[in-house]
């Protein structure tokens, strides 16, 4: 009788851990700040539910409860990552390189102007086997907050594209711009194998915003690749404060080569409206940026020279 009720409760249990599970971090009535290792993980955004009886693994899809915040020091490897509005990760490796690992997409949900979510990831190898998105939560929304990704001396292998689809109308902010921010910073490198496609409003609208934003660090320039999007839904800032070493240091390829630099929407240095090719000084020295080759022939890449 004890062989067989030990045989019932192992197969039980590999049942239990071969199901998948939509995980959210937290009970709504936690405390906002939640710990990836210690939280207590349900399966309901709106209430407080029954605790799940395991932490996220890689069938399982997790989502950052709205309002929350979730702090991760620890490798992951799960199914899909979202965000509720004004959800925020934060993933830091501190010492070491981090991995963190989503098998299928990974989504910021965004809600009303002066909303904010974020996934920021430092000190850590981000891996996506799909797109990076980022949606409102309702198709009425009348004002769109914004939502930012963020990677700080990290590295992140993007398999799909990156996609940000409003699918709603009327988006009227009065005092702040909504939409998406792709910040890298120090020795940051993400490299997005698909295209990006953005919803037709942040072509038109001066109140959504595509922004990209590098900032150098210590002496680093961080570094993006993309397949190829619209340059006229963009505005790219970027932003040096250290003596940098003579050189060239890419900032942003475009594989496609219709990709135009000089239809970006903005460009900007140091929070001023910069030309392509204008020359500034850098410390001791001359620099500038200019379109150039990084790795191929067509020369429509932004590159730093340092003279």
């Amino acid at each position: 009788m004890k062989k067989k009720i030990t045989l019932i409760f192992c197969v039980l249990s590999a049942a239990v851990c071969a199901q998948a599970y939509y995980m959210v971090c937290g009970q709504t009535s936690d405390d906002s700040v939640q710990d990836w290792r210690t939280c207590v993980w349900t399966n309901d955004e709106q209430r407080d539910a029954k605790p799940l009886p395991i932490k996220p693994g890689p069938r399982d899809d997790v989502n950052v409860r709205a309002g929350k915040t979730l702090k991760c020091d620890v490798d992951v490897s799960i199914n899909k990552l979202s965000t509720g509005s004004l959800g925020k990760l934060y993933v830091d490796g501190g010492n070491r390189t981090l991995k963190f690992e989503v098998k299928r997409n990974v989504h910021l949900r965004q809600s009303v102007e002066g909303s904010q979510s974020i996934m920021e990831f430092k000190n850590a190898e981000l891996n996506v086997g799909g797109t990076l998105s980022m949606g409102p939560v309702t198709p009425d929304q009348r004002s769109l907050g914004m939502g930012s990704y963020r990677f700080i001396n990290a590295e992140a292998n993007i398999n799909g594209g990156l996609n940000v689809i409003l699918a709603c109308f009327n988006l009227k902010n009065s005092h702040s711009k909504g939409g998406l921010e792709m910040y890298l910073e120090g020795k940051s490198k993400v490299m997005i194998k698909d295209e990006a496609v953005f919803d037709p409003c942040f072509l038109t609208d001066q109140n959504t915003a595509v922004q990209f934003v590098f900032r150098e660090r210590n002496g680093n320039i961080p570094f993006l690749q993309i397949k190829d999007m619209d340059p006229k839904a963009i505005d790219v800032s970027i932003s040096v404060r250290s003596d940098m070493k003579r050189g060239k240091y890419p900032i942003l390829e475009v594989l496609s080569n219709k990709f135009k630099p000089e239809e970006l929407k903005s460009l900007r240095f140091k929070g001023r409206t910069y030309k392509l090719g204008t020359e500034f000084k850098l410390g001791d020295r001359k620099a500038r940026i200019v379109a150039d080759s990084v790795s191929r022939g067509s020369k429509n890449d932004l590159i730093l020279v340092v003279d």
